[in-house]
């Protein structure tokens, strides 16, 4: 504002106007702008003209120079005259443009009085720089206007001087007038260049100056308008709020300097009737018991400065009495005095009457609940306690009325808003009715709450009502528990428990399991109740029959065991036991029972048979197998060394050769034998299943015949497992040549591969299934099928279904045993006609480790005079080994068993022990320990005709430097014996 006003003085002392003055007459923006210049212009017109005007007559009155013409004097006049006719006609828009009439007329008379006078040289000169004042004039405002008008002036000029030379004009005046005219021509243009620059740079600060001014006067305007709208909310929301914002002095009478529109329905005067006490002070309103109450608070809340919240009486202009609620705060000036008090008084006249009748209503149910056997209680909308009564108070240690004013958060010693009981009173307060238990120091209560309203239908309370259910609530819970055990044990257990009528007249309860078992709905029982006979399988009916009635004659437990076929052909073997329930007289009222199935038992009873059948049987077969190890390996190793004596006949080369295979072929037939009864030591690694089948197919694609379809699905699924492939190998060739002797006019052999997972608690198609991944492979074929007969001597060695010579019956016994000892299972699904499946069953191990074996064996080595001692209690073993030894020149020293080699023997020269496991007396573990004590250093190697993979591990690690399996040839014993000895 300060710019605004320097800005205006300036302009005042320019002789111009403000830019705002122009607009309030009228005029615009543009307009006034325009007023401004043409007053300028005025002024310079007529300043210019006066200066030439006092020139001139000095001219006049000057004895050297001569006189000036009167016309000249007149034009200096006009031109005066027309300026400061300008600097008037500017004021308004229609005077603006006589404004420019004038000029113009002025420019037209002097050119025609010049030329009429015949003085073109001097005044048209003089004409020339008054056009050219116009022109820069002119140029400040538009610059078209600008050059049209300079351009005129110059034609005029060239016009005139053309006339003149032409001779159309009179003579030229003579030099001193020439002189003159210069003068003056230089005088005029001079004046019009310095006004010119002058007017440029002044006009130019103008129109910044007044862009300033006209956005500051915008801005002022913008805000003058946003005061105006915010005063008109805050009026508005004054009128409309339920009470009265006010402004007073901090005196007695609470002078009103300020108060809203709602003071008119809360006392009856109008704002105005108030304000400044006018008809009535506030003061005066305030009933005369309250008065001092109402100053000391306020005083007391100035004093602490602090607002102020307090409740009085009021009297309207009709004499009725009003409670209000009144909030506010004093304001303070520097000094810290007291300026004004500002607040809202609001109406509570109808709380306060609610309130009275609250009170009223309370007392007399305080009256009423004294004597109720249990709890009557009333809450406000805050949730305190106004009211609680009832004998149920003395069971919580509580007086009458004892926690009146307590709210609901102490009564229950919680902070917690979201508190169930809080949550439901809240509920109650917004309009529900609930019903709920609660439990309080061992004690239950059945409480309802429902909501307090007053007259206009607003909630200001809630009551409710708690009784002492304590012991009906334990009889409830006992009953709830008794039933819940019963449904417990009926409706959750696999057996089928049942009640009827004595003679199964009447069937009175059955559990779900019946459908289960039986496959049948229960309403059929319920319906007829000797139905369940029809599904006992007609071999145990008669059976079945005969055991109830010796119950009904007898009244006496019974325990039976019988078969039911299913609808849907499946067979179930059923235990039932029945007992009598007496009544009251002690006669047998009815009956109950229970039925189980005990299939999988059955099951599962006659594979543990045959489970210990077959080991019974692998016991046997891996003690033959052992002596059979041992009398091949002597034979083995007599055969290599006589063949690798020199001048052999031909015939008894041969001879030899042909013991020698022969005693291969034997020890295959023992190891088969070793895999039956799971004696045969594996060498384990981390395979896949999918990649040991895939390389096998090519082997059975040879040898499956061509009217046999092979078929092979494999799966996704790599199926690691931890195997010996060579194992796994003839599991896989076992079982498809099974398949190939099964289908003699050819069919389809499928194997698949696939993973297979149970979960825990999951019940598996195999019982001896544990819980974790399996990896499957399935061998099927579309051939003759099986009998349940063969099936229970499947696995059994040497039982074969085959013609005799065509089979040794060690296939499957085989097959079984290399999956056992591998950790897994196996299974068969055959019938007669409809062909077989064989399942076999190998956990899965997660991550893949590649173990590469090392399975060639190297050629005979001979000794470099080294000592060895053998120990075997198998005298052909031990003198074939001696001689092999000796000719490969080893030092070799002999004992019939443990004992003789300690007794015997001193260890000293002793390179390597080369000792037998199972011997009579001392054994050679046992041996291998009382070596190390007398010999720690000294190399021990094992010899034996079958290990499992367990006893491998367990002979490694008693310190056994190698083990060697019987039989084994001279090579094998000569690698191992070196190998120890080197390392």
């Amino acid at each position: 504002m300060k710019r605004l006003e320097r800005a205006t003085e300036g302009e005042k002392e320019m002789g111009l106007r403000p830019p705002w003055e122009g607009v309030e007459n009228g005029l615009g923006a543009e307009e006034a702008h325009r007023a401004r210049i043409l007053r300028v212009m005025g002024l310079v017109m007529a300043g210019t003209a006066g200066l030439i005007l006092v020139v001139e007559l000095f001219l006049s009155l000057h004895p050297r120079f001569p006189p000036v013409p009167r016309i000249d004097l007149i034009l200096d006049g006009l031109a005066i005259a027309v300026g400061g006719l300008t600097v008037w006609l500017v004021r308004s828009r229609r005077t603006q443009a006589a404004a420019w009439a004038v000029i113009i007329l002025l420019l037209i008379a002097s050119t025609l009085i010049l030329v009429l006078e015949e003085r073109p040289n001097a005044d048209v000169a003089g004409t020339l720089g008054l056009l050219m004042t116009l022109a820069f004039a002119f140029a400040l405002l538009e610059r078209r206007t600008a050059w049209v008008v300079l351009g005129a002036a110059t034609a005029v000029l060239l016009a005139t001087q053309l006339l003149w030379r032409s001779g159309y004009l009179p003579e030229p005046v003579p030099r001193s007038q020439l002189s003159y005219a210069s003068f003056v021509s230089v005088t005029w243009a001079v004046t019009a260049g310095v006004v010119a620059a002058i007017l440029h740079s002044t006009m130019t600060a103008l129109r910044g100056q007044a862009e300033t001014l006209r956005d500051q006067v915008d801005q002022l305007r913008q805000k003058e308008h946003a005061l105006r709208e915010s005063r008109r909310q805050l009026t508005t929301l004054m009128s409309n709020l339920p009470g009265m914002a006010y402004r007073c002095k901090n005196n007695p009478d609470w002078t009103m300097e300020f108060v809203s529109e709602g003071c008119h329905s809360l006392t009856g005067y109008c704002p105005e009737e108030l304000t400044g006490n006018a008809e009535v002070s506030y003061g005066d309103l305030i009933v005369p018991e309250d008065r001092q109450y109402v100053w000391d608070a306020i005083q007391e809340a100035l004093a602490d400065r602090r607002s102020f919240e307090l409740t009085y009486r009021i009297v309207a202009s009709d004499g009725q009495e009003k409670w209000v609620r009144e909030q506010g705060q004093g304001l303070v000036d520097g000094d810290g005095g007291v300026v004004a008090l500002e607040g809202f008084i609001t109406d509570i006249t109808e709380r306060k009457r609610m309130e009275d009748a609250l009170r009223e209503s309370e007392e007399r149910l305080r009256v009423a609940a004294s004597n109720l056997d249990g709890i009557l209680y009333v809450l406000d909308t805050d949730l305190r306690f106004r009211l609680s009564r009832g004998r149920g108070l003395d069971l919580l240690d509580l007086g009458q009325d004892q926690i009146l004013g307590m709210s609901l958060h102490d009564f229950l010693v919680t902070d917690d808003p979201d508190h169930p009981m809080i949550a439901r009173h809240r509920r109650v307060l917004a309009g529900e009715t609930l019903r709920f238990e609660t439990e309080r120091d061992g004690i239950v209560f059945s409480t309802i709450v429902s909501p307090i309203k007053d007259a206009q239908g607003k909630i200001v309370g809630a009551v409710g009502v708690s009784l002492d259910i304590t012991e009906r609530k334990r009889m409830e819970e006992a009953l709830w528990e008794s039933e819940h055990r019963f449904r417990l044990v009926t409706e959750t257990i696999k057996d089928v428990f049942w009640i009827s009528t004595c003679g199964v007249g009447e069937m009175v309860y059955v559990s779900p399991a019946y459908e289960t078992l039986w496959g049948r709905p229960i309403d059929s029982l319920y319906e007829s109740p000797q139905s369940f006979l029809d599904v006992i399988h007609p071999d145990d009916l008669e059976g079945y029959l005969d055991v109830i009635d010796a119950y009904h004659e007898r009244g006496r437990p019974y325990d039976h065991e019988y078969r039911i076929v299913r609808e849907d052909g499946d067979v179930r073997w059923i235990r039932e036991r029945g007992y009598p329930v007496p009544g009251s007289s002690g006669e047998v009222q009815l009956m109950t029972g229970v039925c189980t199935d005990v299939t999988e038992r059955k099951e599962m009873g006659a594979q543990l048979r045959q489970q210990e059948r077959l080991a019974a049987v692998g016991q046997l077969a891996g003690g033959v197998a052992h002596d059979f190890n041992n009398i091949l390996a002597s034979i083995t190793l007599y055969a290599q060394m006589s063949l690798s004596r020199p001048g052999l006949a031909p015939e008894t080369r041969s001879a030899l050769e042909i013991i020698l295979e022969e005693s291969h072929r034997a020890a295959d037939l023992t190891d088969q034998i070793l895999d039956f009864s799971r004696r045969t030591m594996m060498d384990k690694e981390v395979l896949s299943l999918v990649d040991l089948v895939e390389n096998a197919l090519g082997i059975l694609r040879r040898t499956i015949p061509e009217d046999i379809d092979l078929v092979a699905n494999l799966g996704s699924d790599p199926c690691f497992v931890q195997a010996d492939s060579t194992r796994i190998h003839q599991v896989l060739m076992n079982l498809a040549l099974n398949a190939r002797d099964a289908m003699p006019g050819g069919g389809r052999l499928e194997i698949q591969v696939g993973g297979v997972e149970l979960g825990r608690g999951e019940v598996p198609h195999l019982p001896e299934l544990g819980p974790g991944r399996w990896a499957c492979l399935r061998v099927s074929d579309t051939g003759t099928g099986m009998t349940a007969e063969i099936q229970d001597h499947l696995f059994e060695p040497f039982f074969t279904t085959k013609e005799e010579g065509k089979g040794t019956g060690l296939g499957l016994a085989q097959v079984y045993g290399i999956v056992k000892q591998h950790g897994g299972h196996v299974d068969v699904e055959t019938a007669p006609g409809e062909g077989s499946t064989f399942i076999v069953y190998l956990p899965v191990v997660e991550h893949q480790r590649v173990q590469e074996a090392d399975e060639t064996t190297g050629p005979i080595v001979a000794g470099r005079g080294e000592t060895i001692l053998v120990v075997e209690d198998a005298e052909q073993i031990l003198r074939a080994i001696e001689a092999g030894l000796e000719d490969l020149g080893y030092h070799v020293l002999t004992a019939g068993n443990g004992r003789e080699a300690l007794e015997n023997r001193p260890f000293e020269d002793v390179d390597l022990v080369l000792t037998d496991v199972v011997m009579p007396e001392v054994g050679g573990l046992a041996l291998l320990k009382k070596l190390r004590a007398e010999a720690p250093d000294l190399k021990v190697v094992a010899m034996t005709g079958y290990v499992m993979d367990a006893r491998v591990n367990e002979l490694k690690d008693a310190g056994f430097a190698e083990l060697i399996s019987k039989p084994f040839c001279l090579e094998e014993l000569t690698g191992v014996v070196r190998d120890v000895l080197d390392c």
